[in-house]
């Protein structure tokens, strides 16, 4: 919230504070019941307003906490999409340097064959010479 809407907002709520204070005393003043009436419709109206402005509150909190809730959960999602993408991508560079491995491997067993049976050649060359 910006600054200018934090002081609106806490204009308005003492505004309504204001006149929710203003519009009790101007009842109890007016009104045809006993003190101790009067006293028991107040701790009433207290009680009320109090249990009211709890729940305001709380829907508040939920208002501000909401987007941010949503937002930290979009980005959780995108995070592990992105690392699953990341570690399936390792995975396939893994395999591909293991196969490439292999086949270097497999190349250079072809080169010993070769080196072998060019050796037996030689000496078979050798000796019927």
């Amino acid at each position: 919230m910006s600054k200018s809407q934090d002081n609106s907002l806490q204009n308005f709520l003492a505004g309504l504070l204001v006149g929710a204070l203003t519009g009790a005393l101007l009842s109890l003043l007016y009104s045809p019941n006993s003190g101790t009436e009067n006293r028991r419709l107040a701790k009433k109206w207290v009680d009320d307003t109090n249990e009211d402005l709890k729940e305001g509150v709380e829907h508040l909190k939920e208002e501000v906490e909401n987007p941010y809730s949503k937002a930290r959960q979009f980005l959780d999602e995108k995070r592990y999409s992105l690392e699953k993408r990341w570690n399936k991508w390792q995975a396939s560079q893994d395999a591909k340097k293991i196969n490439e491995a292999k086949s270097r491997e497999d190349e250079s067993w072809n080169d010993d064959d070769l080196d072998t049976e060019d050796a037996a050649q030689h000496s078979q060359e050798s000796e019927a010479v």
